[in-house]
């Protein structure tokens, strides 16, 4: 329901839990709500490491058969196909629910960036961690149809936070929500301080104002 939520705001969000607790489930979900509702206008993009893959791909088969999905590597698919897919990607993809590939596919491949995506989701978002590497610009020249719009997935809870946590939430956040950038100081400085107090709701509210300045 948080996930419709969103979607139903038009905002990004950090899926933050620990490990086990059912982020790939909640998230096919939320992709087989939007399939029998007819919104899925374009295909959704699973960005994931390459040692996830197979298990996106075992979930997806045993809880959403019924999804028509494309597995964008070469593990999973023959050279011919990805060719296929970066030659045309909309009318390869034209029929697809749902895209999985991977951090280093996304980087090295141009056809993702040419499409816009029904939504991005980042499974280990902390993949994007560093705000100044080639994969986070990569996966930051990402677009969806409207909005930029994606929800960013992790096994790891805000409330554990350490000051190099945060700083991974930070470019998350910056990614997921479409946020204006702000410097790692101020962010460890309002947020950090406000966790250390245990003040949730200042830390809450320092989190998001932060990234949408008045103006």
């Amino acid at each position: 329901s948080w996930l419709m939520f969103l979607k139903e705001a038009e905002f990004g969000g950090i899926l933050a839990d620990d490990m086990g607790l059912g982020k790939t489930l909640q998230t096919i979900c939320y992709i087989s709500k939007c399939k029998a509702d007819q919104e899925l206008t374009a295909p959704i993009l699973i960005i994931a490491p390459t040692s996830l893959m197979l298990n996106w791909e075992k979930e997806l088969q045993k809880f959403a058969p019924h999804l028509k999905v494309f597995y964008a590597h070469r593990s999973e698919c023959a050279a011919d196909e990805l060719d296929q897919v970066a030659r045309n990607p909309s009318m390869a993809l034209a029929h697809k629910d749902l895209v999985v590939t991977t951090y280093t596919l996304a980087r090295k491949s141009e056809w993702t960036s040419s499409l816009k995506w029904n939504l991005i989701i980042l499974d280990e978002a902390q993949a994007i961690k560093n705000a100044g590497s080639t994969q986070t610009k990569a996966v930051k020249k990402l677009l969806t149809e409207d909005k930029k719009r994606a929800y960013a997935a992790r096994g790891k809870k805000l409330a554990e936070a350490s000051k190099k946590l945060l700083e991974e939430q930070r470019t998350n956040a910056t990614y997921s929500c479409d946020a204006s950038p702000i410097s790692t100081a101020r962010f460890s400085m309002e947020v950090w301080n406000a966790i250390r107090n245990e003040d949730w709701t200042l830390a809450s509210d320092s989190f998001w104002v932060s990234h949408w300045p008045q103006k």
